[in-house]
Protein backbone atom coordinates (compact mmCIF):
# COMPACT_ATOMS: atom_id res chain seq x y z
CA UNK A 1 0.00 0.00 0.00
CA UNK A 2 2.88 2.56 0.74
CA UNK A 3 4.52 1.96 -2.67
CA UNK A 4 1.22 2.05 -4.10
CA UNK A 5 0.49 5.88 -2.36
CA UNK A 6 4.76 6.67 -3.55
CA UNK A 7 3.27 6.00 -7.61
CA UNK A 8 0.41 7.25 -6.93
CA UNK A 9 1.96 10.97 -5.75
CA UNK A 10 4.71 10.42 -8.19
CA UNK A 11 2.01 11.05 -10.97
CA UNK A 12 0.24 13.75 -9.13
CA UNK A 13 3.47 15.18 -8.50
CA UNK A 14 4.93 14.80 -12.32
CA UNK A 15 1.80 16.29 -14.01
CA UNK A 16 1.48 20.10 -12.58
CA UNK A 17 5.68 19.81 -12.67
CA UNK A 18 5.64 19.09 -16.56
CA UNK A 19 2.65 21.73 -17.16
CA UNK A 20 4.94 24.57 -15.48
CA UNK A 21 8.06 23.13 -17.07
CA UNK A 22 6.54 23.38 -20.79
CA UNK A 23 5.89 27.47 -19.27
CA UNK A 24 9.12 27.81 -18.83
CA UNK A 25 10.58 26.14 -22.09
CA UNK A 26 7.84 29.24 -23.78
CA UNK A 27 9.14 31.89 -21.84
CA UNK A 28 12.92 31.05 -22.27
CA UNK A 29 12.10 30.31 -26.22
CA UNK A 30 10.69 33.62 -26.54
CA UNK A 31 13.28 35.21 -24.41
CA UNK A 32 15.92 33.96 -26.39
CA UNK A 33 14.43 33.26 -29.42
CA UNK A 34 16.01 29.74 -29.49
CA UNK A 35 13.85 26.84 -30.30
CA UNK A 36 13.64 25.10 -27.19
CA UNK A 37 10.95 22.55 -26.54
CA UNK A 38 9.96 19.75 -24.42
CA UNK A 39 10.67 16.68 -26.15
CA UNK A 40 8.51 12.89 -25.21
CA UNK A 41 11.91 11.64 -24.84
CA UNK A 42 13.22 13.82 -22.29
CA UNK A 43 9.29 14.23 -20.91
CA UNK A 44 9.19 10.32 -20.79
CA UNK A 45 12.80 9.88 -18.75
CA UNK A 46 11.38 12.27 -16.58
CA UNK A 47 8.44 10.55 -15.60
CA UNK A 48 10.51 7.42 -15.57
CA UNK A 49 12.89 9.38 -13.00
CA UNK A 50 10.21 10.22 -11.13
CA UNK A 51 8.75 6.56 -10.77
CA UNK A 52 12.10 5.34 -9.88
CA UNK A 53 12.96 8.00 -7.28
CA UNK A 54 9.31 7.90 -5.42
CA UNK A 55 9.78 4.10 -5.49
CA UNK A 56 12.92 4.30 -3.70
CA UNK A 57 11.23 6.55 -0.85
CA UNK A 58 8.77 4.67 -0.51
CA UNK A 59 10.83 1.40 -0.09
CA UNK A 60 12.96 3.24 2.45
CA UNK A 61 9.81 4.42 4.26
CA UNK A 62 8.82 0.42 4.07
CA UNK A 63 12.26 -0.60 5.99
CA UNK A 64 11.78 2.43 8.43
CA UNK A 65 8.07 1.09 9.57
CA UNK A 66 9.31 -2.36 9.28
CA UNK A 67 12.03 -1.95 11.96
CA UNK A 68 10.02 0.08 14.35
CA UNK A 69 8.09 -1.05 17.00
CA UNK A 70 3.93 -0.60 17.10
CA UNK A 71 3.78 0.56 20.95
CA UNK A 72 6.15 3.63 19.65
CA UNK A 73 4.08 4.59 16.78
CA UNK A 74 0.67 4.60 18.37
CA UNK A 75 1.80 6.31 21.78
Amino acid sequence: MLLQEALLLAVLGYIPGFLISVGFYEVASAATLLPIVMKLERAVFLLILTFVMCSVSGAIAMRKLQAADPADIFQ
